[in-house]
């Protein structure tokens, strides 16, 4: 499984991955997408037996706890050269011990101060760990790595401390970086060697024959976006959907989009309109009647492979017609 941060570096990852493969390694990709890692990826992961790497993304605490309770395995880049070198050796089962990279603490960002002389201070909260001061640091926002440096300052009030343990305030100053907001996390961290063998143990857990459960949750709601839709739609006064049927939903696993596939009614292009105008209604109502702690958007498209079978149909019913 691949998360990175753009779309630019999804496609040169995935890609420079691929020229990795042998005739008697292959590599299989279970899930590529932009954006931080989430519970949902460890729930793929973990249904699939799969690995998670994440190229300038990474995981927040809840997340990481998820990973070491389902033993799925996540492995984070910001050097794609690195991440290229380790699969690689990976593949070949030549995998050396390395350094590992271990959350210290976290902080969330509460108030930005502005000192004259030294810049901006990030008033901070300590979530969990301990924040010190020279510490190597992570700037995240919304998940994505923004800025790589150290810790320069570190305060208490007035007194300049060298660290600070979880649930206190204070002031960090970072070494060279402003671009400072309210909500964003500061995550540090030690480099601490490790052998290879204690993390690859988490790999060789088996999952029983069977469909993986993360599938299987996915079909269920696919099925139950398709019903409420439909039903959703009978209700819908506008002619330019008075013969529409829904087909089918394809529900994204990371539940970043619901793709509805839909034939019948007007022209496809005005379908797919009065789909887009009532998309706020369809939403709150399968919202409401779903019940899901996050309703993937929808996004509505014309079912070619009903309308191709619509189309041979009347082709045959003519031919029928000729021949009587």
């Amino acid at each position: 499984m691949v998360k990175t941060d753009v779309n630019g570096s999804l496609e040169a990852v995935c890609d420079s991955l691929r020229r990795l493969e042998r005739d008697d390694v292959k590599l299989a990709f279970v899930h590529r997408a932009v954006g931080g890692i989430t519970e949902n990826d460890i729930q793929l992961a973990g249904a699939s037996n799969a690995t998670i790497i994440g190229f300038n993304v990474r995981p927040d605490r809840k997340v990481r706890e998820f990973a070491e309770a389902e033993q799925v395995e996540i492995r984070t880049y910001e050097v794609i050269y690195q991440l290229l070198d380790d699969i690689e050796s990976a593949m070949l089962g030549m995998l050396a011990p390395e350094f590992e990279e271990v959350v210290t603490g976290d902080a969330e960002v509460r108030e930005i101060f502005s000192v004259p002389k030294i810049g901006k201070i990030a008033g901070c909260y300590v979530q969990n760990g301990t924040i010190t001061r020279g510490s190597k640091v992570r700037f995240l926002r919304e998940g994505t790595i923004i800025w790589k440096g150290e810790i320069k300052s570190l305060r208490r009030f007035k007194d300049d401390v060298r660290e600070v343990q979880s649930g206190f305030e204070c002031g960090i100053g970072l070494s060279d970086f402003q671009d400072l907001k309210d909500g964003d996390v500061i995550e540090t961290y030690d480099e601490r060697e490790i052998a290879r063998s204690s993390r690859t143990m988490a790999r060789s857990r088996q999952r029983s024959s069977g469909a993986p459960r993360g599938f299987e949750r996915t079909d269920r709601l696919n099925e139950l976006l398709t019903r409420l839709l439909a039903e959703e739609l009978e209700r819908i006064d506008d002619v330019r959907l008075d013969l529409v049927t829904v087909m089918g939903v394809d529900t994204d696993r990371d539940l970043s989009q619901a793709k509805v596939y839909v034939t019948g009614g007007a022209a496809d292009d005005e379908v797919i309109e009065a789909l887009g105008e009532h998309r706020s209604r369809l939403q709150r109502a399968i919202a409401d009647r779903a019940r899901l702690r996050r309703t993937p958007p929808l996004v509505f498209r014309v079912d070619e492979a009903a309308r191709s079978a619509e189309r041979i149909e009347d082709i045959l019913r003519g031919l029928q017609d000729e021949d009587g």
